[in-house]
């Protein structure tokens, strides 16, 4: 994961399209101020989709407010696999964006914190292998590659905690098989019977 440090305050947004690593990035700062995302995305073709971490706290509200955020189908199976797929194999309208997507995260240090520790490195490792898919799509698939990122906002007085965790997570990770995109069935795939009202916004269009 990418971290801007120095006078380089915030990721340079022109990275956004390119179908190129870090997939996720880390962005210090306000919430408003990932504003400047959504003005790159309208001055590009670049989908921007955002989610808020604080409602995003479990493995079934994540679901929920993705599924509405990138407009997946209605049959979308509320696990990491079929995130995957749908991110892949059943694209939503979001993929009809020539430069690609951008998944802007609000609030990411809420992100999954009701969840087993190793649970956001799982959802992380999952948005990489959608970078990489993506990327290298045929020419003759859809309208050919795209650039997927997930952009994680973080106050700045909570960065150095939220690197922490990733951190502890990371190791946690490596001791579980639930880690691997695409592999065995984990905690994400079979979430608990607790659910939120799915919202999500796409803008730069």
């Amino acid at each position: 994961m990418s971290q801007p440090t120095g006078d380089d305050a915030y990721i340079p947004l022109e990275r956004l399209t390119r179908r190129q690593p870090p997939w996720v990035l880390l962005w210090p700062g306000s919430r408003r101020s990932t504003w400047a995302v959504v003005e790159f995305g309208r001055s590009t073709d670049l989908a921007v989709v955002h989610l808020d971490g604080a409602h995003c706290r479990t493995w079934p509200a994540f679901h929920s407010h993705v599924a509405a955020a990138l407009q997946f189908n209605e049959y979308y199976g509320k696990n990491m696999n079929a995130f995957d797929d749908c991110m892949f194999d059943m694209p939503s309208p979001a993929h009809d964006r020539g430069d690609g997507i951008t998944l802007v995260i609000w609030s990411a240090d809420a992100l999954l914190s009701g969840e087993p520790a190793e649970a956001l490195q799982v959802l992380l490792q999952h948005f990489v292998w959608a970078g990489e898919s993506l990327a290298n799509v045929s020419p003759g698939q859809w309208n050919g590659p795209r650039a997927f990122h997930a952009v994680l906002q973080v106050r700045d007085i909570d960065v150095r905690h939220f690197t922490a965790r990733l951190a502890f997570e990371g190791k946690a990770s490596r001791r579980s098989s639930e880690a691997a995109p695409r592999g065995r069935e984990s905690a994400a795939d079979h979430p608990r019977d607790e659910d939120s009202p799915a919202t999500g916004s796409q803008t730069g269009e």
